[in-house]
């Protein structure tokens, strides 16, 4: 997109009112429900797709000449995507505050990620978008509100980058912000028993019996990502009995990116192959020569250890620059990474399938990993 177009003003919306699909066209309104308002910004494409994808910002960096409601985060990437897109912001974020990551904690009797799913059903609905063909999509906070939203969505697909599973497990800094703003300074410890579904995306799927069909990609050289939310999904992770649902983890090493969403062309290019699929069946493939591994935080934390190492020594496919290379000194200019998501190596996989016992790890695999569920 060289030029961005304008954006249809369409004011506040409510339960009820409806959305008209206008190709080409950027539209933002508010979505009321309750007591929580959800700024929204839809974009349709000029073909007709049938798909949706909704996308949640991440960490906003705060201006103060910007108001964080009007920040949609990727909208420039909509040329790229097959889809039409709903972008959400979270309402946590305000002009009178000056909080960068919110997690859709809201305040006081207005917590927000409820508000936020249903605005993203209200217009699949308005347009006609089956569950199956949603996807919802974010990085770090933003892939915490995506499983949350996803959670409420059954039948929906969700694809989030190095998210927090647990975000009373992320940056003291940050979490101690929410803490204050959103639970009235409680201690961090209390909120997470309190409202365990609202802190912790394992315990909400816990809640709505429900774990959506999930590609999660995870930067073994991020250590919160590998060492404090990884093992803290799986910890929590329910079985749900009856239900053939699939969470599928998949890891890469990137030294320099750290916790740093993948870049465009990855990102990208992982989002339309998911959006090319089908809803997916109820058939679950099994491979029995993945061994199988107890899910306790101690073991997952040894394998992503382990898979992280091997990443980072061996020879990259990708053009990527590696930790140690001479690519990769401060005087050199690293290249520019490939736009092949192939080049990505899940070295490890964990995956908690409905009628599985345990998670599966695979420190070898070497091919990328997406499993119909």
């Amino acid at each position: 997109m060289t030029e961005e177009p304008p954006f249809d003003q369409l004011g506040t919306l409510l339960p009820g009112d409806c959305i008209v699909r206008r190709p080409g066209t950027f539209q933002r309104f508010d979505f009321h429900v309750g007591t929580v308002t959800v700024p929204a910004l839809l974009w349709c494409r000029p073909e007709q797709t049938g798909r949706l994808l909704i996308a949640f910002n991440g960490a906003v960096r705060r201006t103060p000449e910007k108001d964080p409601q009007e920040i949609f985060q990727r909208r420039t990437w909509v040329d790229d995507i097959e889809a039409d897109i709903l972008f959400l912001s979270d309402p946590t974020l305000r002009s009178d505050n000056r909080i960068s990551i919110g997690w859709g904690q809201g305040t006081q009797g207005r917590y927000a990620n409820p508000a936020m799913a249903q605005t993203a059903r209200f217009t699949a609905e308005c347009l006609d978008i089956p569950a199956g063909a949603r996807l919802y999509f974010g990085t770090s906070a933003g892939g915490f509100q995506a499983l949350q939203a996803a959670a409420r969505d059954e039948g929906s697909r969700a694809l989030v980058n190095n998210p927090q599973i647990d975000w009373t497990k992320y940056m003291p800094t940050f979490v101690d912000t929410i803490a204050g703003y959103s639970y009235e300074d409680q201690p961090t410890e209390d909120i997470a028993i309190d409202h365990p579904d609202r802190t912790s995306v394992a315990h909400a799927f816990a809640a709505f019996g429900h774990i959506p069909r999930t590609r999660c990609l995870i930067n073994a050289a991020s250590k919160n990502d590998s060492l404090a939310q990884l093992p803290a999904l799986v910890a929590a992770l329910p079985a749900q009995s009856g239900e053939r649902s699939c969470f599928d983890v998949s890891l890469y090493s990137d030294v320099r990116g750290g916790h740093n969403p993948l870049p465009r062309p990855a990102t990208t290019t992982a989002i339309n192959s998911i959006l090319r699929k089908p809803s997916m069946s109820d058939t679950i493939e099994t491979d029995a020569t993945f061994p199988a591994l107890s899910p306790d935080p101690e073991s997952i934390v040894a394998g992503v250890s382990a898979a992280a190492r091997a990443l980072a020594t061996m020879p990259t496919t990708s053009g990527w620059p590696r930790a140690g290379s001479a690519s990769s000194s401060r005087t050199s200019r690293p290249r520019r990474r490939s736009a092949e998501f192939s080049s990505i190596s899940p070295l490890l996989r964990a995956r908690r399938c409905g009628h599985a016992s345990s998670p599966t790890i695979s420190p070898l695999t070497v091919t990328p990993v997406w499993h119909v569920c």
